[in-house]
């Protein structure tokens, strides 16, 4: 008797496709717990703090009516129509010290979590102002602060940590995206996420690219001698490692670890069993960098991006459900 066999349809292309799709809604928007958002709001508001903390000394110097960057001369040397900023419009030294309270207040609140979004996106205007009226003042800190507040106000990054959440709690109205998860939060996760990927990439790229004979290039990543050269930098330099002369391996090694660092983060941070140890290593290595070139802040701006990447049950605390992935 010749048994029966039971048919089973192979899977079709269209099967395979509305799968992909499935998994790439997924990606972007199921939702999700903003508490590693709400970690992020309230290191960026520090980061902002301190880059408003930073100009108090010298707010006329630079941007005073009768500073060394009068509103024309940048105008000249920077004509981009796209940067605007509000602090041209106090021309006196009364106003622009009451806009520099006003930051720094904006700041406070925002790190504190007092009408979250609103005081993140005021934070992020405020910086902004800042950047453009005097873009040549800009290092590699202020970038990386404007890409994470101008995400970070999309997303309801007051639920946790926050003088909101605690004023909910107090009147007995806890709000409900804190307890379900919200797309928003996903979403502005990812985008950080990527933006994240792509800079370490870019940055990896950049100390290997270059024209070997052109005016901007040395050859010095490639040869292992970059790190060298920083840390002779006596005038920036926040530690001093010139006894590594007598140990140029180690130089090499570390200069050629930094670049295959940010090349690996850009790729392998997707990989979720990889990534924890990426983090790992950069938790030692940004510290590091900040030391040797003397942008601390530039350092812990990137630290504080790791938050983007880490799962609600990865640090310290227990997190709700993850939503359902059916239907």
């Amino acid at each position: 008797m010749t048994p029966k066999v039971k048919a089973v349809a192979a899977p079709s292309a269209s099967t395979g496709d509305a799968g992909t799709v499935t998994a790439w809604d997924l990606f972007w928007f199921a939702p999700s717990n903003p508490r590693r958002l709400c970690q992020l709001r309230v290191a960026a508001g520090l980061l902002a703090l301190w880059f408003f903390l930073g100009h108090t000394f010298d707010l006329q110097i630079w941007f005073g009516p009768g500073g060394l960057l009068p509103v024309d001369t940048v105008k000249s040397l920077r004509p981009d129509p796209y940067r605007w900023s509000f602090l041209p419009l106090f021309q006196d030294a009364g106003g622009l010290w009451l806009v520099h309270g006003l930051a720094i207040v904006s700041a406070t609140c925002m790190a504190w979590g007092l009408f979250s979004r609103t005081t993140t996106l005021i934070t992020w205007l405020f910086v902004l102002s800042y950047i453009h009226r005097a873009p040549m003042l800009t290092g590699v800190f202020e970038p990386i602060l404007t890409l994470t507040l101008g995400y970070l106000w999309l997303a309801p990054v007051g639920n946790y940590y926050s003088v909101d959440r605690w004023w909910r709690e107090r009147r007995g109205r806890q709000s409900q995206p804190t307890a379900g998860g919200s797309t928003a939060s996903t979403l502005v996760s990812r985008l950080i996420q990527v933006h994240v990927a792509t800079l370490y990439g870019l940055m990896g790229l950049s100390k290997l690219g270059g024209i070997a004979g052109s005016t901007n290039y040395d050859g010095s990543w490639w040869r292992g001698e970059a790190v060298w050269w920083l840390i002779t930098r006596s005038e920036s330099r926040l530690i001093d490692l010139t006894f590594l002369h007598a140990y140029p391996l180690v130089v090499n090694a570390l200069t050629h670890a930094i670049v295959a660092f940010e090349l690996a983060f850009a790729v392998l941070i997707w990989n979720g069993r990889i990534r924890p140890w990426l983090l790992a290593v950069g938790c030692v290595l940004w510290p590091l960098i900040g030391l040797i070139t003397g942008s601390l802040s530039f350092a812990l701006a990137m630290l504080s991006l790791n938050l983007a990447l880490l799962r609600p049950e990865n640090l310290f605390e227990q997190d709700v459900p993850a939503p359902s992935r059916s239907g």
